[in-house]
């Protein structure tokens, strides 16, 4: 039997605790999110994990170079989607800043959204996605 390999979506504020903490409990979401699923990104949200990440804030952490070729791995590993749900569509969010990820999540038919935003986990379950801490989906994962 073949199993589906689950659609999950990432939510900027795990990837950029993955890349200046890989052990940490969203490290450990994003690489098995990464190796058992499809991650997927739009060009947005995509947008919206470069500019994050190359704030000189996180300079004290790790040096801009080694947070861009994070980028550059991570863009190795994850799947554009178009956006076809629009936030016109919805309004169930408190934050209209995290609509890009409801808008991926429903345009990629995501199973999943990791994220840390309480925004976003109030929601859970929000129109049949999990919206899942990265310490609560590495539970599930296991």
């Amino acid at each position: 039997m073949i199993e589906k390999r689950r659609r999950i979506v990432v939510d900027t504020n795990v990837f950029v605790s993955s890349a200046l903490y890989p052990n940490s409990p969203p490290g450990h979401a994003l690489a098995s999110a990464l190796a058992s699923g499809i991650v997927l990104t739009s060009t947005e949200a995509w947008q919206e994990l470069r500019e994050v990440i190359e704030r000189p804030k996180f300079d004290k952490v790790i040096p801009l170079q080694f947070r861009r070729e994070y980028l550059a791995s991570c863009l190795r590993f994850l799947k554009f989607v178009d956006i076809t749900a629009k936030t016109a569509d919805f309004s169930e969010c408190r934050d209209p800043k995290d609509s890009k990820f409801l808008e991926l999540a429903l345009s990629g038919k995501a199973d999943f959204i990791i994220t840390g935003d309480a925004d976003l986990l109030s929601m859970h379950p929000w129109r049949g996605i999990a919206i899942l801490n990265p310490a609560d989906y590495l539970a599930l994962s296991e």
